[in-house]
C-alpha cells in the first residue's frame, strides 16, 4: 500500500512539473521596409482594408472590439497611421484607444502558433496578451517588446520613427500555442496593420503533455494496486 501511495505521489509531482513548464515565445522585429510576415501554410492575414468595424470574422479568426476602431489617417492626440517606407499608411488600420481592447479568437478547432503585426509608433503602454483556454500564457507591454526586439518604445508620439514602426513577430513552441490574443493600450493608442496568425489545425484535438503523463501514470497506479490486492488474498487448501 505504501508503494502504491508513493507512486500516486510521484504521478502528481510529474503532472505538476509538466504543467508548470513556462511558455516559450520568441520575439523578432523585421527590418524597416518589411510590412508583412513571410508567407506560410495555414496562414491568415488581416489588412483591415475592407473593414468598417472592428468586429468581424476572417476564416478561423474572430475579431471583437471593446472600444477599438478602424481608422484611416491620423488625428493628433488620438491616433497616428503606422509609418511605412515612403510615408504614413494610407489604407485602413486597427486603432486601439486607451482603455479599449481588441480580442482575436482562434476557432474552427485550430490553435495559433505565430502572431505577427505591423505596430505603428510603439508605445510603452501598449500591450499584447496571449491566452489558451482562457488561461494567460504570456503578455508583453510595449516596453517589453522594445527590450526584446531592440526597438524603441516611448510615452510620447513617435509616429515617424523607423525604430518604432515595425513588423513584430511572436513565435510559440508547441507547449504554448494560443487560442486568443488581446490587444490593449493604457492610453491613446495602439495602431496595428497586417495582423497575421499561423494556425495548427491538428493541435487542438491532441492531449497536452500533462494529460499524457496523467493517463499513463494513472494506468500504472491502478494496475499496481490491482496486482497487490490479488497477491494479498488468503489461500485455502482442503485436506
Amino acid at each position: 500500500m505504501r508503494k502504491s501511495l508513493a507512486l500516486l505521489a510521484l504521478t502528481a509531482a510529474c503532472i505538476a512539473s509538466v504543467q508548470a513548464k513556462a511558455a516559450t515565445v520568441t520575439l523578432n522585429a523585421l527590418a524597416f521596409g518589411s510590412t508583412t510576415a513571410p508567407v506560410s501554410a495555414n496562414q491568415i492575414v488581416e489588412t483591415f482594408d475592407s473593414r468598417s468595424s472592428a468586429n468581424f470574422t476572417n476564416g478561423a479568426l474572430t475579431f471583437s472590439s471593446s472600444g477599438a476602431t478602424i481608422q484611416n489617417g491620423s488625428v493628433a492626440g488620438q491616433f497616428a497611421a503606422p509609418y511605412f517606407p515612403g510615408g504614413s499608411d494610407t489604407t485602413n488600420y486597427l486603432n486601439v484607444f486607451g482603455g479599449a481592447t481588441e480580442t482575436i479568437t482562434v476557432g474552427n478547432g485550430s490553435l495559433g502558433t505565430y502572431f505577427g503585426l505591423y505596430i505603428g509608433s510603439l508605445d510603452t503602454y501598449n500591450s499584447i496578451a496571449f491566452y489558451k483556454n482562457n488561461v494567460l500564457i504570456e503578455s508583453f507591454s510595449g516596453a517589453q517588446i522594445a527590450s526584446l526586439t531592440g526597438l524603441t518604445a516611448s510615452s510620447y508620439p513617435n509616429s515617424t520613427a523607423t525604430n518604432a514602426n515595425r513588423f513584430v513577430e511572436f513565435s510559440f513552441d508547441i507547449t504554448s500555442y494560443f487560442d486568443k490574443i488581446v490587444l490593449a493600450s493604457g492610453t491613446n493608442s495602439l495602431e496595428v496593420d497586417n495582423a497575421t496568425v499561423n494556425l495548427n489545425t491538428m493541435t487542438q484535438g491532441v492531449p497536452e503533455a500533462s494529460t499524457w503523463v496523467m493517463m499513463i501514470l494513472g494506468f500504472l497506479s491502478v494496475g499496481l494496486i490491482g496486482y497487490r490486492r490479488r497477491g494479498s488474498g488468503v489461500a485455502l487448501r482442503l485436506v
